[in-house]
């Protein structure tokens, strides 16, 4: 027969074990978890008249903008976790061909880009959001923003540099779409929405013209030079557009 002393040392003991194995399991879960973070940049002496930037991110969020510095041609921050890092290798940049390649799995992602070339930008986030801040120091060619599920907002400001006809094209499948677009006095633009599902679409402009259902012009897009289309798809969620 176990005796009373016996069965509260045993009991002692299976709880300093107990509280050890929770302290383990809870240290483990936290280093997992824990942040890491990584970045990359380049600066070459010299830059080609257009560069393409591939971003395709599985889910997480990105922010883009743009820095009034002729010599960067990118800087890219990201955040992500030990344990997608160990699931998934550390990420990389790579930046041949005149692109710019940066594929991964789950990270928050910052990208910088200069203004001493042109940029095609082609943006993918299936499971986040997505921030892109065109403006002071941008000069663009193309433009595609995609996720699947995630938000995506869009800010043109008017002091973008347009060479030749830009088209922008933004789609979703489940989310909300908010453009915000200023453009220069001498550029064209247009602008339609669609829900090809079920949602709402919300326009507000004091200047563009009211062509055709969701469909926006401004008036000298029919007479400008270089002009900005702007298409925005959505399945299912709200599109929002801001048009001056």
């Amino acid at each position: 027969m176990v005796n009373k002393k016996t069965l509260v040392g045993i009991l002692a003991v299976a709880l300093i074990i107990a509280s050890i194995a929770i302290l383990w399991m809870n240290q483990n879960r936290f280093w997992f978890q824990e942040p890491i973070s990584y970045d990359f940049d380049a600066a070459p002496s010299s830059l080609p008249s257009l560069v393409t930037l591939n971003l395709n991110l599985h889910a997480g969020f990105v922010w883009l903008q743009f820095e009034n510095n002729a010599s960067l041609l990118y800087r890219i921050h990201m955040t992500t976790t030990r344990s997608t890092i160990q699931q998934d290798g550390d990420p990389s940049v790579t930046y041949t061909n005149n692109e710019i390649e940066l594929t991964y799995t789950n990270a928050d992602i910052t990208v910088t880009l200069g203004r001493g070339t042109n940029y095609t930008l082609d943006i993918e986030n299936s499971v986040g959001k997505i921030f892109a801040l065109i403006g002071s120091g941008a000069h663009i060619r193309d433009i595609q923003l995609a996720s699947y599920m995630g938000d995506i907002e869009m800010r043109l400001e008017n002091t973008t540099i347009f060479q030749e006809n830009v088209t922008i094209d933004i789609s979703s499948y489940s989310s909300s779409i908010d453009v915000n677009a200023t453009l220069p006095t001498n550029i064209g633009g247009a602008f339609s929405a669609f829900v090809n599902n079920v949602g709402t679409i919300n326009i507000w402009t004091p200047t563009w013209t009211h062509v055709s259902n969701n469909h926006y012009e401004t008036p000298n897009f029919g007479s400008a030079n270089i002009t900005v289309s702007i298409v925005v798809n959505i399945n299912y969620g709200t599109i929002y557009a801001g048009l001056e």
